[in-house]
């Protein structure tokens, strides 16, 4: 009755109806929902259905949560093409690409014009399923413990999804082609990445600035939004280089610095993250697989890669987002939670425009 008469009250505010009579439509309809949830219950044998809507609400704010959380930490991400309103049936992308322009002459004599027809393509992609295990909380652990574990295990749930949806977006984004790669030029030194042994070419600014002047003859775009992709390890060789220290190179190569880090160079914002790939080191390099990544299966002559990017040529789509538990679970006496994201990326044209690929160099 209380929550009919806040209906009632409130509906009035909004439109020319007396409260009281509002009020009683809201009592009677909450009536009868309440009359037939008690029914439903029984003839499912639940036993207690408002337990169940809660539930429901619960993992739906779980949802959102991952959605609103998903690119926290690679927040570099979202400044691609975002195409999620292309996802058809959370599986593939599907996007329209316009075909060759027409061609133009100077001083015209020839008449008719020649009839030219443009041919559209699709550009269609599919979307992968990042998916994480069920986690078992038993009953004893929500007694004994004196922490919340259940919100520590979501929380281990979202961070393992951002990772790995990040990982696998950028590795989406790496070239193929040996027209977009360059190698590394410094000078000798030691590796550092997990798995490498031996030494690899120093990361240099003068390797940054000869990607940067390929990325430029590919689009045809002196500036625009672009970012600078690298492990830890290769941005501590790139801000060692005397140019972007010495003040009176630093505004050459377009050097700019923030509390103590190097956040920009040549015009590209330097993004340090933790999801970069690696290439293997035959004539053209080979981009080592997502699963190798996700596996740690690396190997002694793999090379750290530096990804110059061009957002502009970059998708990222995001489908499903779905978040699973399973409360109270009679055959593990305890609570089950698992989630999973649909996601996907890619390279915006076949030509594989917009991005250029530093190798390191043995």
């Amino acid at each position: 009755m209380i929550l009919a008469l806040f209906v009632g009250v409130a509906l009035s505010q909004f439109y020319a109806v007396d409260p009281l009579v509002a009020a009683g439509v809201a009592f009677i309809g909450l009536s009868v929902l309440r009359i037939a949830s008690i029914g439903l219950a029984k003839a499912s044998n639940v036993s207690n259905l408002g337990n169940m809507a809660l539930m429901a609400v619960q993992t739906e704010v779980w949802e959102n949560m991952i959605a609103e959380n998903l690119f926290k930490d690679y927040a570099w991400i979202k400044r691609a093409k975002d195409r999620s309103a292309f996802v058809l049936n959370n599986a593939v992308v599907h996007i329209p690409q316009a075909g060759a322009k027409p061609s133009a002459s100077k001083n015209r004599e020839v008449y008719p014009l020649p009839v030219v027809k443009r041919n559209d393509t699709d550009v269609t992609y599919p979307i992968d399923e990042i998916s994480t295990e069920a986690t078992h909380i038993p009953n004893a652990d929500k007694i004994e413990l004196s922490y919340d574990k259940t919100s520590s295990v979501v929380k281990d749930h979202f961070g393992v999804l951002s990772e790995t949806t990040a990982r696998d977006i950028l590795d989406r984004w790496y070239p193929s082609a040996a027209a977009n790669m360059v190698r590394t030029t410094g000078a000798d030194t030691a590796v550092y990445l997990t798995g490498q042994t031996g030494n690899r070419n120093k990361y240099t600014v003068a390797d940054v600035a000869s990607a940067k002047t390929a990325l430029i003859l590919a689009t045809k775009r002196e500036t625009g939004n672009r970012i600078l992709i690298m492990t830890e390890g290769a941005y501590n060789q790139l801000k060692s280089d005397s140019t972007v220290t010495d003040k009176d190179t630093m505004d050459s190569v377009g050097a700019v610095w923030s509390n103590g880090d190097l956040v920009k160079i040549h015009g590209f914002d330097i993004i340090r993250t933790d999801v970069t790939g690696r290439y293997d080191n035959t004539s053209t390099p080979v981009k080592r697989t997502f699963q190798d990544m996700v596996d740690l299966d690396y190997a002694a002559t793999d090379n750290d890669v530096m990804l110059l990017v061009d957002l502009n040529y970059v998708h990222f789509a995001l489908g499903e987002i779905k978040f699973f538990e399973n409360l109270a679970d009679a055959q593990y006496q305890g609570d089950i939670y698992s989630a999973l994201v649909r996601v996907g990326g890619r390279l915006e044209r076949n030509d594989q425009v917009g991005v250029i690929a530093i190798i390191q160099e043995p």
